[in-house]
């Protein structure tokens, strides 16, 4: 089984209303959700990295009065402070939560004049609630029914009206707090249900949109005189076909787009897209034409040249790094992020091993799960991905020749076969350390906005000993929005930053030739000069010889030449790095 996402089950699991796909108990597609925990979005002040204890498992939830970051450390730590949050996740067991305040509030003392933890803390926190708090337990709340109401003791002047006073004001601010967090939630319910359906308008727009293109043509050449109108009798002829296959692609579109509100098996919108059409952006329009030569690009035969260019070298050095000598297929999962149509993940899964493709676009999940749960015959679709193009084409005919998809049948996985499909952000949904056997990346990196946060990602959820493997150029796609973050870094600077996270290099090729959604017949072509490499995550760390003894099943302690080949040998079959060795002596 695929490594479970916890983003991902965020919701109750909604079954396709489709047959499943008829692998891995159906193609489990799963919309991950946007929402941000409530740490992310709370108010408050946050501590100075500095503050962080090394060591200390700390984690981060929001206080219930007042939104602001919650430090959560083991109860019964001798560490001393608050501190800032640095890692956010769910609250465990063993957890305790106290409401962070102001680092003005938190003066550093000398180790001697040190307050015990709970003293330092009660001392620390606001006025409106500094007894209330001083035992209230995240977990008490949220996970196991324990009253969490505070009983302070009674101080000289105090009537059990002020005591129960206190102890219902935090369930007061709790319930504002959980409150504020609900309409947060529900605001962001809400743009995600507006988003998904500006995506299916766009499918149903397309013909609209593409017949007032042709439409524009149209009154354009009868703007000519009529002498030179006769010099081409073919021309409007030509037109009229264009239409016809305008009208084909959008009966496509919508089949693409029927009851996908079903698709995602956590979630569910309530609206299938059959209301009103509505003019869509020119931004989802270029996207959706896109989409379609996403067609061509991962399940035609005429895309098999350009998957042949940038597929099979990640897929070589797969079938390299992992062989069926060695290991068992169905047990080394790799992540595929950027999937598109899922062409590339497909075929990993094909050769028995544990694949998981991820996409955020909703123009691409649209048309995997139509090319994925719905198409069984070969070559059964037909599209026209080549009408908007009407410049640099030879002949009429190349405008309006068609593409035939799928050339395989998506069906044909072997018995057993573990392939799915993860719908949301890769940062977002990937947080698990130490998960994954392998990442295959092809034109994926140039779409960050921060290519550092993709590698830091890809480093926390590789396993140790695990690979990267990148094929792609860095046409960064947000480097001319002027309202975007776009940080365009070299392929220098990438490398450096990548060796400087503790990536070792095994392969590197700075000039794989490949194209993208090209048009062969096109008298205009783009060809990039990718970079090939394959990283591997080393774990650098001090081998005590002991511990190599026992997983060697070696009967004796003897630091001979052997049995440092052996050491070796071990440590190379493991991608461990070894720093060095510790031999004991007897």
């Amino acid at each position: 089984m695929l490594p479970p996402h916890h983003a991902l089950q965020h919701r109750p699991s909604l079954r396709h209303n489709e047959a499943p796909f008829p692998f891995c108990d159906g193609w489990r597609m799963r919309m991950a959700s946007f929402v941000r925990a409530p740490s992310q979005r709370a108010g408050g002040t946050a501590l100075p990295e500095s503050r962080r204890p090394a060591g200390l498992p700390l984690q981060v939830s929001s206080c219930p009065a007042c939104c602001c970051p919650l430090a959560m450390f083991p109860t019964g730590s001798e560490r001393g402070s608050v501190r800032r949050p640095w890692q956010l996740a769910a609250v465990a067991e063993g957890m305790s939560a106290t409401c962070a305040v102001s680092p003005e509030a938190q003066p550093p003392l000398p180790p001697g004049e040190r307050d015990p933890p709970a003293k330092a803390m009660r001392r620390r926190l606001r006025q409106g609630h500094r007894e209330e708090w001083e035992q209230l337990s995240w977990l008490g709340e949220g996970a196991g029914g324990v009253d969490t109401e505070v009983q302070p003791a009674a101080s000289p002047g105090d009537g059990d009206g002020r005591r129960r006073r206190q102890a219902q004001e935090p369930r007061a601010l709790a319930g504002a707090a959980t409150a504020t967090r609900g309409e947060e939630e529900a605001e962001e319910e809400r743009l995600e249900r507006e988003h998904f359906r500006r995506i299916i308008n766009a499918f149903r727009y397309y013909g609209t949109n593409m017949h007032e293109r042709v439409n524009r043509t149209e009154r354009q050449f009868k703007s000519l005189p009529a002498n030179q109108q006769s010099l081409l009798p073919q021309y409007l002829p030509h037109l009229d076909k264009i239409r016809k296959c305008i009208d084909h692609n959008q009966e496509i579109l919508q089949t693409i787009v029927k009851d996908c509100t079903h698709i995602f098996e956590n979630k569910e919108y309530g609206e299938d897209g059959r209301g009103k059409i509505t003019p869509a952006s020119t931004f989802d329009m270029d996207k959706l034409k896109s989409t379609l030569k996403q067609f061509v690009r991962d399940w035609s035969e005429e895309g098999k040249p350009e998957r042949e260019s940038c597929y099979q070298p990640i897929i070589s050095e797969i079938v390299k790094n992992f062989p069926k000598e060695r290991w068992d297929f169905s047990k080394v999962n790799i992540l595929v992020p950027g999937a598109g149509l899922g062409r590339l993940a497909w075929e990993i899964a094909k050769l028995g091993y544990a694949c998981q493709g991820n996409e955020w676009s909703l123009f691409m999940l649209f048309s995997s799960n139509f090319v994925l749960n719905r198409c069984s015959e070969i070559n059964s679709c037909k599209l026209y991905p080549w009408i908007h193009q009407f410049s640099n084409n030879r002949r009429s005919a190349d405008q309006i020749r068609p593409i035939y998809f799928p050339d395989v049948d998506p069906h044909s996985l072997p018995p057993g076969s573990n392939f799915s499909m993860t719908a949301g952000d890769f940062q977002e949904i990937y947080s698990e350390c130490n998960t994954w056997d392998c990442i295959a990346t092809c034109f994926f990196i140039d779409t960050a906005h921060n290519v550092i946060d993709y590698i830091d990602t890809i480093w926390k959820i590789l396993k140790p000993g695990g690979i990267w493997i990148n094929v792609g150029p860095l046409l960064y796609h947000f480097e001319n929005l002027g309202n975007e973050l776009s940080i365009e870094l070299s392929y220098e600077d990438i490398r450096t930053v990548i060796l400087k996270y503790g990536f070792h290099i095994e392969v590197e090729e700075e000039s794989v030739l490949s194209t993208y959604t090209v048009n062969e017949l096109s008298m205009m072509k783009y060809y990039y000069e990718c970079v090939l490499f394959v990283m591997w995550h080393r774990w650098i760390f001090n081998l005590h010889i002991m511990i190599l003894y026992e997983r060697l099943n070696l009967l004796s302690l003897k630091s001979d030449v052997h049995e440092k080949m052996l050491i070796n040998n071990y440590c190379a079959d493991k991608r461990y790095h070894v720093s060095h060795f510790i031999f004991l002596t007897y």
